[in-house]
């Protein structure tokens, strides 16, 4: 395989392994729930997931096999954070769940070196 399909490939699996992070999910951890008097009620938590990356990547006719674990995304990971908040007041409420994830990687080649920086951040919003 050329230098240049070797490139792509990495360049490929940077960018997927974002959205590998978001995979199957663990029990959230509840920082703080609290209801008032007034009606008003708040809830926050935060959680985590991990992936692994399995599959083809294919660019103008060259296949490369991906293989990547939790480790090798966990290696190129340089910040991320995932949490949920909750604001109601009476029947009503409004959900916020984020997360952000920031990776970064390098590949030298014979001639070049390719780096990859991505930040990606990922939002629901629901009212009820």
């Amino acid at each position: 395989m050329t230098t240049k399909v070797k490139t792509i490939a990495l360049s490929a699996i940077l960018l997927s392994s974002i959205p590998a992070i978001a995979g199957s999910s663990v029990a959230p951890i509840t920082i703080q729930e609290t209801t008032t008097d007034s009606g008003w009620h708040y809830k926050a938590a935060l959680y985590a997931w991990g992936e692994n990356l399995e599959g083809d990547v294919s660019l103008r006719g060259h296949d490369v096999d991906v293989d990547l674990g939790l480790d090798d995304i966990l290696d190129n990971l340089d910040f991320a954070v995932m949490g949920a908040v909750e604001v109601g007041y009476d029947r009503w409420s409004f959900l916020a769940d984020m997360s952000y994830a920031d990776l970064s990687g390098s590949k030298n080649g014979l001639r070049t070196t390719t780096k990859v920086d991505l930040s990606q951040f990922i939002g629901n919003f629901v009212v009820t």
